[in-house]
Order: structure tokens, then sequence, then C-alpha cells
């Protein structure tokens, strides 16, 4: 295991990329960031986050998309996606767009999560864990 930080947050022997994405995304180490909500009424925080990530769009380091999901029904809120590639790695929001389509449509599986952490840049040692602490309750 090359990262030996406990993630105090949720007791795992590594970091999760949540608050940490803009950084880790400029080290290249974090090929894709998502901020998902059932609303467009973000915290003012929140907004302040994703201008900074906006400046790396302006100038080509970061691609971005936008992504609506309308309600489907009187229950259904909808939703929206605001999802930020490295630019090599753009195929990804395409992919990422595509899985999180799938908890609408079907049951959510322990294959999609998996997919979910790489496209998020997790390691296979990482999803490992995690999938192996869903799976147990943990």
């Amino acid at each position: 295991m090359a990262d030996q930080i406990v993630d105090r947050r949720f007791d795992l022997p590594y970091s999760v990329h949540t608050n940490f994405e803009l950084g880790l995304m400029l080290a290249g180490k974090k090929p894709l960031a998502v901020f998902t909500d059932w609303s467009e009424a973000l915290h003012p925080v929140v907004n302040r986050y994703m201008r900074m990530f906006d400046r790396h769009v302006a100038i080509g380091t970061f691609v971005k998309r936008k992504e609506i999901r309308a309600p489907q029904s009187s229950r259904d809120p909808g939703s929206w996606m605001v999802l930020y590639a490295l630019r090599n790695e753009a195929w990804r929001i395409d992919k990422m767009i595509e899985l999180e389509r799938v908890m609408f449509e079907r049951a959510w599986t322990l294959e999609d999560e998996r997919l979910h952490g790489e496209l998020l840049g997790y390691e296979d040692w990482q999803n490992d864990i995690w999938l192996s602490r869903r799976t147990h309750g943990l």
C-alpha cells in the first residue's frame, strides 16, 4: 500500500478525496471531481470552491461539464452534477454521467461502486478496502 495515511473520518488506511479534490487534481493525482446535489442552491463555500476549479477550466488545465437530470415524478426533485476532469482525462466525464444514470434505472451494484471509485482516481487496493467494508457493513 503506497499511501499509509489513516483517514480518521472513515477509519481508512488512505485519505479520501473529499475536500481535497482541487489540490489532488493540480498535482495530477486525481483525474475527475464530481459535485452533485438535488438543488442548485449551494452553500456559498461550495460555490467558492467550484469557482477555484473554474479558473483552471479557463486556462485549459481542466474541462468542465454540467449535467442536469430533470425530475421524473412529483416526488423526485431531479439532480444536477458539475464534473471537472484533467484535460487528458475528459473521457471520464461521459463514463461518470452514464454511471450516475444507472442509479435511477436499476439497483446499484458493487461493480458500479468499484467503477465509480476508479473514475474518481482511487487505486485498486483502495477500492478493495472500500468495497470490503461496504460488503461487511463496516
